[in-house]
């Protein structure tokens, strides 16, 4: 009897020790990999992604890591894939704004834009973001301003020959952005994520930091 006693008290010590020894694997694996492994940042200073319309968008920042009080530029394209003149309907299909995007000036229905987010930001988690507010100049725009319907873009190019009220155009599709480097210090964090998107759901990311 002794010895059932014994094996019961063992084997019951046994089982306590297993179920301590599962928990403390538990707590570990939801601690200890955000603090030994965070999240992989990656600063990248442009980046390039394909539509399926025969267009690629180009998101290009002058700097990855940043002075305090240093300003950021961001430029973004975009590029006809095509040998031929790529006539391309245009679309509503933002993945960001356009409203918090800078566009261009007095140019209604410009395709693409760019901006800045505070926080780290991929193509998964993007929507999780908001946009930094930049101020923008005050300009006195004609109060008629067409939108064109179609991009017709040069082969190989980022100039579209548009209509816009009955007459053609030329327009560069390029969007610049400089980022004052007093605003980003005023914001939480140091790490940004620069974005460009058009209206046929493209979107680019690139990444910098400011050294604080």
């Amino acid at each position: 009897m002794a010895s059932e006693d014994a094996s019961y008290r063992r084997s019951v010590r046994n089982t306590i020790v297993v179920i301590v020894a599962m928990i403390l694997v538990i707590i570990a694996a939801l601690v200890i990999p955000p603090l030994v492994n965070p999240i992989h940042e990656e600063f990248n200073s442009s980046s390039t992604v394909a539509s399926p319309y025969g267009l690629s968008l180009t998101l290009r920042i002058n700097g990855t890591q940043l002075a305090t009080g240093e300003g950021e530029t961001l430029t973004a394209w975009l590029n006809s894939t095509s040998s031929q003149v790529a006539n391309i309907t245009a679309a509503t299909n933002w993945p960001v704004g356009p409203q918090g995007l800078w566009t261009k000036i007095c140019a209604s229905g410009w395709p693409l834009g760019v901006g800045v987010m505070a926080g780290y930001f991929t193509a998964d988690n993007y929507t999780q973001g908001s946009l930094v507010r930049v101020p923008m100049p005050l300009v006195s725009c004609p109060t008629m301003m067409g939108t064109p319907g179609f991009f017709p873009l040069q082969p190989h190019g980022s100039t579209a020959i548009v209509k816009v009220n009955g007459a053609l155009a030329d327009w560069n599709l390029t969007s610049t952005l400089g980022v004052a480097g007093s605003l980003l210090s005023s914001q939480r964090g140091g790490v940004y994520t620069a974005i460009a998107a058009d209206e046929w759901g493209d979107i680019a990311i690139a990444h910098f930091r400011v050294n604080q």
